[in-house]
């Protein structure tokens, strides 16, 4: 476990050592290598062997047209493709990771402190979720060129990259609805006709993957399950949010073109806590899309504290949060220990 926590410490130290100006090409580097680890990890990650096996179940004989279906036909037609040209298993991973990497390169580049963003993204979105869930990880990155678009007030390309996002891990269509809210000010008639005239068309998008998830998730009829670690990674996405409300007026001063779509997460965040008392893992879940938004927030926090030492202190909160989090999970998690330790790879046998 100690690579992890090095190369955080390590991503941490060029955040803060090198001249956000100048950290460009370090972003560049950074996710190159990313690529390389999530991409060409050898049994790294609690759902390899699940993948795995869903691989091999694929008969080399498919065709890309077998592949095509109602729901999720994004990584239907990846991991077919993968297998039927005769590729090892490992590529589905490389062509996965390689989404994930250059998605969050564009998104990461966007900002003022692109590696303060990766830093924190490492031990969750990075570590627990595309070196584990490759479905979910490339949704998530898919999410985050939405995001940029979202920002730029482009209200179709909104949709079309979460619909993307949704080929590849279905409950990406729960945020269809903001697509509508594109450059505009997020009022509560707003929120509400967005929710009710895009809502049921992502119901209707999802098909029967709706009734999966209500059977896994809400009526479990696979047996009781819950994820022990949502509460934790809530908390850690809940932190900047609850600071944003209390200070809304300094945001909305300092970052007018920003301010909206923060408003709207802090929104999607506290609707969250609710689903705790009926399933964790839809917490589990739906966390993870609005991770990165939470730790992007951190990043712009410590600017509307006045106090020069204070701000200090809120600049390095995100690295201190997220480490720690990264060595309790280490230390402590059966995952971890099970899935993620020792680390290795295909390029070094």
């Amino acid at each position: 476990m100690i690579l992890y926590v090095f190369l955080y410490a390590a991503f941490c130290g060029i955040a803060l050592g090198v001249n956000t100006r100048r950290q460009e090409p370090w972003l560049l580097l950074t996710m190159a290598f990313l690529f390389l680890f999530m991409g060409w990890r050898d049994h790294i990650g609690c759902d390899f062997t699940g993948y795995l096996n869903r691989f091999e179940s694929i008969s080399p004989y498919a065709t890309l047209g077998e592949a095509i279906k109602p729901e999720e036909a994004g990584f239907q037609l990846l991991i077919t493709a993968v297998r039927i040209y005769g590729l090892d298993y490992h590529w589905l991973n490389v062509f996965a990771s390689a989404i994930i990497a250059a998605a969050t390169y564009y998104f990461a580049r966007h900002f003022p402190r692109p590696m303060a963003l990766i830093a924190c993204l490492f031990p969750v979105i990075v570590l627990q979720l595309s070196m584990s869930g490759i479905r979910q990880g490339i949704a998530v990155s898919l999410l985050l060129v939405a995001t940029i678009q979202f920002l730029k007030g482009r209200k179709l390309a909104t949709a079309l990259w979460i619909l993307a996002a949704a080929e590849f891990h279905t409950s990406a269509l729960i945020f269809l609805p903001a697509a509508l809210l594109a450059g505009s000010a997020v009022s509560t008639f707003r929120l509400v006709v967005a929710v009710a005239v895009l809502t049921p068309l992502s119901m209707a998008l999802m098909g029967d993957q709706l009734a999966d998830y209500s059977d896994q998730y809400v009526d479990q009829i696979y047996g009781k399950s819950s994820s022990d670690g949502a509460i934790y990674r809530y908390v850690l996405v809940l932190i900047p949010f609850a600071w944003f409300l209390a200070r809304m007026p300094a945001m909305r001063a300092l970052y007018p073109a920003e301010f909206e779509f923060f408003k709207l997460n802090a929104i999607f965040c506290l609707s969250l806590a609710p689903a705790f008392a009926v399933s964790s893992l839809i917490v589990h879940r739906l966390t993870f899309y609005i991770m990165p938004i939470s730790v992007l927030l951190f990043t712009y926090l410590h600017t509307t504290v006045a106090d020069r030492d204070a701000r200090m202190l809120a600049r390095l909160a995100p690295f201190a949060l997220y480490g720690a989090y990264l060595v309790a999970w280490a230390l402590t998690s059966r995952h971890a220990s099970l899935c993620y330790h020792p680390y290795r790879s295909y390029l070094f046998p």
